[in-house]
């Protein structure tokens, strides 16, 4: 069974038939220049399987998203559930009377709310009962960024070329 072509192998025959450029002293044949043509044509070919497979990554991510924010509601609406359930279980305890109910395998019993400490003015409060937390310092790259452009120096800095992205287009259709 013959395979097609894949853009890996497309690319490793241009870049082979660029090292045949080189060993023929950099004379471009007529052959060479059919070669490099077809090439490219079955690189090209390759464009839209390429975007396609990025777009089907995106819609992925994005439906992914969406079901973690389902997934949230979801958490929340059983929170609320257990909230809503707990306080009538307590309002029955109240209207009975009674400090717990027993059931053949389970029993519910209310329980005292445990202490905290809550904070009414914290300019009061002792300094042997503070944590000092320290400032964060961030720098502010697109401020650094533009004074390097502007051409001033910057200390403790390094200006270098990002990471190559993909810029995937539409391409326009000819009438």
């Amino acid at each position: 069974m013959k395979t097609r072509p894949t853009l890996f192998t497309n690319a490793q025959e241009l870049q082979a038939l660029e090292k045949l450029f080189e060993m023929d002293g950099g004379e471009i044949t007529e052959e060479h220049e059919q070669l490099q043509e077809e090439l490219l044509k079955a690189l090209n070919e390759k464009t839209d399987s390429c975007v396609e497979f990025i777009n089907v990554c995106h819609s992925n991510i994005d439906e992914a998203k969406k079901n973690i924010e389902r997934m949230k509601m979801f958490i929340d609406a059983e929170k609320k559930k257990i909230d809503d359930f707990s306080r009538y279980v307590e309002f029955c305890m109240d209207v009975a009377n009674v400090p717990k109910f027993v059931g053949n395998f389970y029993s519910i019993k209310r329980m005292k709310g445990s202490k905290k400490v809550e904070v009414r003015e914290f300019e009061k409060i002792p300094m042997e009962y503070i944590t000092v937390i320290p400032e964060e310092y961030k720098v502010d790259k697109k401020a650094v960024a533009d004074a390097i452009k502007r051409g001033e120096e910057v200390d403790g800095v390094s200006y270098v070329e990002g990471k190559p992205t993909l810029k995937i287009g539409v391409k326009a259709k000819k009438d």
